[in-house]
């Protein structure tokens, strides 16, 4: 893990990161690196990965339209990982763990905004695996959030993180990254005194006071079961889980903003209560460069559906819809 000192403004983008724990038709073209993979279309994990020609990312064409990479954009990928060991333990791989939240941050260094786009942990795509020599042995079709378990829990996991979602997106740059794990959550949003919400639907099956309709500030562990809890024996349930992560973001956010206004304090109160559970390659020109940015309220989610696979839920990505939305959210009309 990169710490970067105890400056305030740094700080504050830390935390502003860590509040957010809670991809071929008629026409384009996008680039492919590295491996040169896209990914089949259907449910079956054994499928092979097909290979495409490589092709510049940065200038595509859509239904005879000419479009360029947005180059004012900055992308972070926040994960939200779920294991409960020290995010500085070196892990073998397989055995490091599974990133249950995935969220690309697309920050706009032109308009100060940023942008959220999920992607469900079960998304079906290419999977490297790696042998116990950390040596790279074959690639199947399986969740994304495995991807991350062949790593070693810090800097590797990491960039097969970033890998995987960039192929995903047709190979849109993920400049960098930020892990957590889930002691994370609890330490934080205990050093903020909690954080309040209404909960919109009966989940006292989560906890008894998670009441249809109440207002309630959380704590540490109340926090973290309401962004980790799903029933794995119901089809769907992390698209629930989603539901409740979008909601606790802005909440978090919110109360964060509030804390930490003006309190040199609380900012190193909140880095201390983070730091051991976080990874990240983020520079200190990145940290330091968010503090201006502003959250929009509504996210995206990578489009598709998900279906009971043979072993586990498959979420099945509709690579239509999905290229429309890389196109909005990352392209201009040249």
């Amino acid at each position: 893990m990169k710490k970067q000192g105890n400056n305030s403004n740094l700080v504050t983008i830390i935390l502003v990161v860590l509040i957010l724990a809670a991809a071929v038709g008629a026409g384009v073209f996008f680039a492919t690196r590295n491996r040169n993979k896209t990914i089949t279309q259907n449910s079956q994990a054994s499928e092979d990965v097909e290979t495409t020609e490589t092709i510049d990312y940065r200038n595509i064409i859509y239904n005879g339209t000419e479009y360029e990479y947005n180059t004012n954009l900055n992308t972070l990928l926040f994960l939200g990982v779920d294991t409960r060991e020290s995010a500085q333990t070196v892990k073998s791989p397989g055995f490091a763990g599974q990133s249950d939240c995935i969220i690309v941050l697309i920050m706009d260094t032109e308009t100060k905004k940023t942008k959220m786009l999920e992607i469900p942990r079960e998304s079906m795509v290419a999977v490297d695996i790696y042998d116990s020599n950390g040596t790279l042995s074959t690639t199947e079709k399986a969740q994304i959030t495995l991807q991350y378990g062949y790593g070693d829990g810090g800097s590797k996991s990491n960039w097969l993180m970033k890998n995987a979602v960039s192929e995903l997106l047709y190979q849109i740059p993920i400049d960098e990254c930020l892990a957590l794990n889930i002691d994370g959550i609890t330490s934080i949003t205990d050093a903020l005194g909690g954080v309040e919400l209404t909960v919109p639907e009966d989940y006292t099956v989560i906890d008894p006071a998670f009441v249809q309709g109440s207002t309630i500030t959380l704590n540490g562990a109340q926090a973290e079961r309401y962004v980790r809890y799903r029933d794995t024996s119901v089809t769907g349930s992390n698209m629930d889980r989603m539901k409740r992560q979008n909601q606790f973001i802005p909440a978090l956010l919110s109360k964060a903003k509030t804390m930490t206004s003006g309190s040199a304090d609380m900012y190193n109160t909140l880095y201390n209560a983070a730091s051991p559970y976080m990874n990240t390659d983020l520079s200190a020109d990145s940290l330091k460069s968010l503090a201006s940015y502003d959250l929009e309220d509504e996210p995206e989610i990578v489009p598709g559906e998900i279906t009971a696979g043979a072993e586990h839920d498959e979420y099945l990505v509709n690579y239509d819809k999905l290229k429309e939305l890389v196109i909005k959210l990352f392209y201009k009309e040249k």
